[in-house]
């Protein structure tokens, strides 16, 4: 049920936050000029926008997976948020853990980044793929529809942690 989807969504954000709390810590201890207090603050507060997007959106990919798999949930006696609320709440779960999305990352963007490639970045390979995935939850109604919504959601994830490399290419290191 909703249990493990949110474990398995800790588990994704607890990638991003192992980052913050063994490596920064090691990394400035070990060379106290390279991170001065401010960009030790903005390593952080990247840590925890990853590690909360993370989460979020492996929290919404897991529940269109459920539904996807409701017939053999059903079958096995799994309780998921779609066998236990039915598709169709489970649908508006899901829009609504995407509208979260959406606005948390326009909001983000608009204090954060304005650069024309960002922003292009973004909408090109968050906005547009989201607001699709919305329509496809929306009009879904067999579990093809449901595969290809979480076909979507894990491009945005993808998108979500190459980001980085758009706003500081300095990272790519292969």
């Amino acid at each position: 049920m909703l249990i493990g989807n949110l474990i398995i969504s800790m588990l994704a954000a607890l990638v991003a936050l192992l980052i913050g709390f063994y490596e920064l810590p090691l990394l400035q201890r070990v060379n106290p000029e390279f991170i001065s207090s401010s960009q030790y603050k903005l390593i952080w507060l990247w840590v925890v926008g990853y590690a909360a997007f993370a989460f979020i959106t492996t929290l919404a990919r897991e529940i269109i997976k459920d539904s996807e798999d409701i017939e053999g949930d059903k079958q096995y006696g799994s309780v998921t948020l779609p066998v236990h609320f039915g598709l169709l709440h489970t649908k508006y779960i899901i829009i609504s853990i995407v509208a979260v999305i959406l606005l948390t990352i326009g909001y983000l963007q608009y204090i954060f980044f304005s650069d024309w490639l960002a922003v292009a970045y973004i909408s090109l390979l968050i906005y547009i793929p989201l607001f699709y995935l919305i329509w496809l939850v929306f009009k879904a109604t067999d579990k093809r529809d449901y595969h290809r919504a979480s076909w979507i959601m894990k491009l945005v994830m993808v998108s979500g942690i190459l980001f980085a490399l758009v706003v500081n290419p300095e990272l790519a290191i292969f």
